[in-house]
């Protein structure tokens, strides 16, 4: 009882910061950066679409797209135009549908994972609780499913990297040129997208190190499984409060 009242608590407070990130954004937000506004709306959405459905859904093309943009402004390349970049944000979305379309159609009956889960727990354990996985992570579907999910963030990762190190090295060469309001705005806006970035990868060690216990150590509890998506509902509360406190137009 106490820990899904605790695990419930994060999603109304992860659901209420992204609703109220969403309306500080439709408001606030000056004409000058109302394009980067766009990228942060969606930001804000993606991670409430994921509190609502229960769902992870990867957001990390976003902070990608901001990397992006924040490099165009700084190479002084023009406006893209609030319509196109909305289109980009969709596009680089697709690639997601497949997989979750791949994952809802391939998942294990829910009586070949109650036995698996009463193998560890006793006999009808699990059949109070919702189940939704695979029993054999060797079959194509599952296999296809999980390579996905590593390769897709390692590319994004690696782009993030590679964009931010340009990114600092043009906004250290600029800057003798700019006011200090305009490089503070930039160096607030750095921050915040490189927390953003590494964010999931805390998140993914803290979760991966409860499954080796699980798994190779036979540390098995209700509590445990519970933490795992405690910890995985930590970016919607986090992501929110950071635009708000490092976009200076919102503070």
């Amino acid at each position: 009882m106490l820990q899904l009242t605790f695990h419930h608590t994060l999603i109304c407070i992860g659901g209420l910061m992204n609703l109220f990130t969403i309306y500080v954004i439709l408001l606030k937000t000056p004409k000058s950066f109302k394009e980067y506004s766009y990228l942060l709306l969606n930001d804000s959405l993606i991670e409430l679409l994921s509190v609502i459905t229960h769902f992870i859904v990867n957001g990390r093309s976003i902070t990608a797209l901001c990397f992006w943009y924040r490099m165009r402004t700084l190479q002084e390349k023009g406006s893209i135009g609030v319509c196109r970049l909305q289109m980009i944000c969709i596009l680089f979305f697709l690639p997601h549908i497949p997989s979750i379309i791949v994952f809802v159609r391939t998942i294990s009956p829910k009586t070949e994972l109650e036995n698996i889960v009463d193998e560890f727990y006793q006999k009808g354990y699990a059949s109070e609780f919702g189940l939704y996985g695979y029993s054999r992570i060797t079959e194509l579907g599952p296999l296809l499913f999980a390579t996905y999910m590593m390769a897709f963030p390692f590319s994004v990762f690696s782009y993030v990297g590679i964009t931010r190190y340009r990114l600092l090295s043009i906004l250290r060469e600029k800057s003798i040129n700019m006011s200090e309001k305009t490089k503070s705005t930039h160096a607030s806006l750095a921050k915040a997208l490189t927390i953003h970035s590494i964010l999931p990868v805390f998140v993914t060690s803290a979760m991966t190190t409860l499954i080796i216990a699980q798994l190779f150590f036979g540390i098995h509890s209700s509590e445990i499984e519970s933490l795992e998506y405690d910890i995985a509902v930590l970016p919607t509360l986090v992501n929110p409060w950071l635009t708000l406190y490092f976009v200076r137009p919102y503070r």
